[in-house]
């Protein structure tokens, strides 16, 4: 495939890093399979390899989240019953 970015080279099959922004975190995902440029060294990726490096990402952002709520719940000396009573409710995390 000639390269849409430069118009002069062509891309092959490789590995490449993709950098991810996630909030204030960069997920690194290593050996990336990638169609790279020759000439300028752009890199695409698949539909399939896009989707995995979403799925990837969005369960990466939910454990975040998790690490994060759990650091605030301490932080404000709550725990999970206090949480129930308060909210009249119960709360499943799992």
């Amino acid at each position: 495939m000639k390269c849409p970015i430069c118009k002069v080279g062509s891309t092959r099959e490789g590995l490449t890093t993709a950098n991810v922004n996630i909030k204030k975190y960069i997920l690194i995902c290593k050996d990336v399979p990638a169609l790279i440029c020759n000439h300028c060294g752009e890199k695409y990726f698949t539909n399939e390899i896009t989707k995995q490096l979403h799925d990837i990402t969005q369960e990466t952002l939910s454990n975040i989240i998790d690490e994060e709520v759990d650091k605030i719940w301490e932080k404000k000396g709550l725990n999970q019953e206090k949480l129930e009573m308060v909210l009249n409710t119960h709360i499943n995390r799992e």
